[in-house]
């Protein structure tokens, strides 16, 4: 009968997983696209009032007002997709903050498509009066008109010179449409690793937050694994306190590198738990846990105390 329970509570919990997931794409798709429309009927409004010779200007500004309120619409969501990550963690196979990343980047790729049929074209369109075809979609090659790049931005992409029409070659359209989504790629790319960062500390930081790795804070050594027992006249920090960081850190992140183990104590645990600062290896205090490492004399022991904390894998000196 329990076996029962634990089933169909199990299938309950699946379930609200998936229905968190569909509103949050859901929700997180319709920020995206508000802040492109916005954007793009703006910049179609104010191209109008414009003289031709001052329009591709007025078109540069509401890219990047594209870009930064696309910004704050994954800065808004990044918290949110971090939220149902922790509170459904046993539906989630990795870290919260690497679900989290993986989300925010599909839903970014899905609003983005190619450059040709997505959402930069749609967005010129739009902006350029273009509106029915935008809708439409790109049956034919598109040309855009000329006045929406600049000689400078023509220069940059060595555009050719318009023809008679006053509009761009197929091939330089798409030059241009390209060069705008690589420039909307690259700014959501970095603010989507830098809200993945803030979250990953949050991971690392919050003792109420649901981690698998507390199974290994108070698991016994694996058989064959040599146990320490720690001096009581031992100077320094504690070190149940310093394995307990050490196996946080690594059940977490198993393949992190033992010189990348030590910047993050260094750069984010000294704060919360100052006892981890100068840390001691035998008998010698240092400034930082990467100072230590950089001493040959004390590295291996490092390695050593790194590796005893490290899940299922043995010691990395990389």
């Amino acid at each position: 009968m329990q076996t029962g329970n634990t089933s169909r509570n199990e299938l309950e919990r699946d379930r609200q997983f998936q229905k968190a997931v569909k509103i949050a794409d859901r929700q997180f798709a319709g920020g995206l696209w508000d802040a492109e429309t916005f954007s793009c009927a703006k910049a179609a409004t104010v191209a109008r009032q414009l003289p031709v010779t001052k329009r591709s200007t007025a078109i540069q500004e509401h890219l990047r007002e594209w870009r930064e309120r696309s910004v704050d619409v994954i800065r808004a969501w990044a918290p949110k997709f971090f939220a149902i990550a922790s509170a459904f963690h046993a539906q989630v196979d990795e870290p919260a903050s690497e679900w989290t990343k993986a989300k925010l980047l599909e839903g970014v790729s899905r609003r983005l498509r190619s450059p040709q049929c997505g959402a930069a074209t749609f967005w010129f369109k739009f902006a350029c009066g273009e509106r029915d075809n935008a809708e439409a979609g790109p049956s034919l090659p598109w040309n855009m008109p000329d006045w929406m790049v600049s000689s400078r931005q023509a220069k940059s992409l060595s555009l050719h010179p318009s023809n008679s029409q006053h509009r761009l070659s197929v091939s330089d359209t798409s030059a241009v449409l390209f060069d705008a989504q690589d420039h909307f790629r690259k700014r959501v790319t970095q603010v989507i690793d830098d809200e993945t960062d803030r979250l990953r500390i949050t991971e690392l930081c919050d003792p109420n937050a649901p981690r698998e790795e507390q199974q290994a804070l108070n698991s016994e050594p694996a058989v064959g694994t040599a146990k320490v027992v720690p001096s009581k006249k031992r100077p320094g920090p504690k070190p149940s306190r310093r394995s307990e960081v050490l196996r946080e850190i690594l059940t977490k992140y198993p393949k992190l590198s033992c010189r990348k183990v030590c910047q993050l104590i260094d750069e984010k645990y000294v704060v919360q738990f100052p006892a981890l600062a100068h840390p001691e290896f035998r008998g010698h205090h240092y400034d930082s846990w990467l100072a230590a490492y950089e001493e040959t004399s004390v590295r291996q022991a490092i390695i050593e105390a790194i590796g005893y904390c490290r899940p299922k894998a043995g010691p990395l000196a990389s």
